[in-house]
């Protein structure tokens, strides 16, 4: 077994009682990446940046270019790294090199009141463009990775992420920050996590260098890559639901299996941060015994040490017992996940009904996390929900920023030991 990574298996309960009932159990499956030798292959980086008509108002693309021209000043010499705008047309302003040629890099940006592509927003563009410059090094051991950048609306979203797919499939992760309030969450939202990347949201124009930077930064930090979590199952267990849970929550929907074996894509694995993966698991009737129920591996790649398809695998069991007094406490850190997937689970069912009209339902949901998340302490993001609730008692709609606020506040929910 590799060393390089650690996986930790836990379960809510390790016994169950071996009655005739079917059981619901949660198995909470955690990677953590070893102590990795070795230096960074560096990145093959496209940033793709909006420059729209609105990305002129609030300084936000003042703080896009103070962010680009840090990311130009620190990259490092095995870093590739091209910039790219949109609008109406695509403009390849930084073009990819290596190693980065800084002065004329910084030069260009100065210059980039020249640059005219109009005043829409038609990101496929942008994507298309950059794909061309991270084409020019893919495969020289980099990690190929996108970060997108937006303020508003762009047309063509099902062309967008279906082009983003196809890259994903080839190595290539995409990332993606929204701006503002006007920007489609979901589109941004599922991007990301369908390619291998994660989602940020900027309320504060400012705050746009420290998003980027640190999204750079994490790319740096993959000391893992191409992590996939693969569960088998045994007879007699029955998979229903799978999240991913750190870094980000995500909901891969109900659990398929092919040869009772179910697979989730992790991605890139960040030092000292780990990934993990909840499942829920229905097990039928056993007699009293240890009986297996899965065994969990995770096949990655580590671009530091040039190895691909390591493999750390790791069985699960538990104890069928008639004995009700056998079975203990259940595992506090499973069931704090739990409380933090079911909230973020509960809150995104409620802006769904409330959005297809169903709103006494919809706002009751929402009460019921507000004040889930107000007994967790989180009582910023319970403020926000507070605020919107309000707002849709008196028959108005919900706000664009208390949705943002809301939808990306719950992915980021920190598990609590209760």
């Amino acid at each position: 077994m590799s060393q390089e990574a650690v996986l930790d298996i836990k379960l809510n309960n390790d016994k169950v009682l071996s009655s005739s009932e079917d059981k619901m159990l949660y198995l909470l499956a955690d990677l953590k990446p070893g102590d990795i030798p070795g230096e960074s292959a560096g990145i093959n980086l496209a940033v793709v940046l909006d420059k729209s008509g609105s990305m002129y108002q609030a300084r936000k693309l003042e703080f896009v270019i103070k962010a680009v021209e840090h990311l130009i000043n620190n990259a490092g010499p095995n870093d590739i790294i091209s910039i790219i705008f949109f609008a109406d047309k695509a403009r390849v302003v930084v073009s990819a090199s290596s190693p980065v040629d800084k002065e004329t890099a910084l030069r260009k940006l100065s210059n980039l009141d020249e640059v005219d592509i109009g005043s829409g927003t038609q990101m496929l563009r942008g994507i298309e463009a950059a794909l061309g410059e991270l084409r020019k090094f893919q495969g020289s051991g980099r990690l190929s990775r996108v970060v997108l950048l937006t303020d508003g609306l762009t047309l063509h979203e099902t062309e967008s992420l279906n082009r983003c797919r196809q890259a994903a499939a080839e190595g290539i992760g995409f990332s993606t920050i929204g701006v503002g309030e006007d920007f489609n969450e979901q589109f941004l939202i599922g991007l990301a996590d369908d390619c291998s990347g994660r989602s940020h949201y900027i309320e504060d124009p400012s705050k746009i260098p420290d998003i980027l930077n640190q999204e750079v930064e994490g790319f740096h930090n993959a000391v893992i890559t191409n992590a996939v979590l693969e569960i088998e199952f045994e007879e007699g267990v029955s998979p229903r639901k799978g999240y991913k849970v750190k870094p980000m929550i995500y909901h891969f929907g109900e659990i398929k299996t092919t040869d009772n074996k179910a697979e989730f894509k992790l991605g890139d694995v960040r030092k000292d941060e780990g990934a993990s993966v909840l499942t829920e698991l229905i097990l039928h009737s056993g007699s009293p015994s240890e009986k297996k129920l899965a065994t969990v591996r995770v096949c990655f790649d580590i671009p530091s040490l040039k190895k691909e398809n390591v493999v750390v695998e790791s069985p699960v069991t538990v104890t069928y017992t008639e004995n009700e007094s056998e079975i203990g406490c259940q595992d506090p850190d499973v069931l704090a996940v739990v409380d933090s997937v079911s909230i973020f689970h509960q809150q995104t069912r409620a802006l769904d009904l409330i959005k297809d009209g169903q709103r006494a339902r919809g706002t009751q949901m929402l009460t019921n996390a507000m004040e889930r998340l107000a007994k967790r302490g989180d009582d910023e993001l319970a403020g926000v929900v507070k605020e919107e609730i309000q707002r849709i008692e008196k028959g108005l709609q919900t706000t664009p920023l208390g949705t943002k606020r809301i939808t990306y506040g719950t992915r980021k929910l920190t598990p609590r030991a209760k």
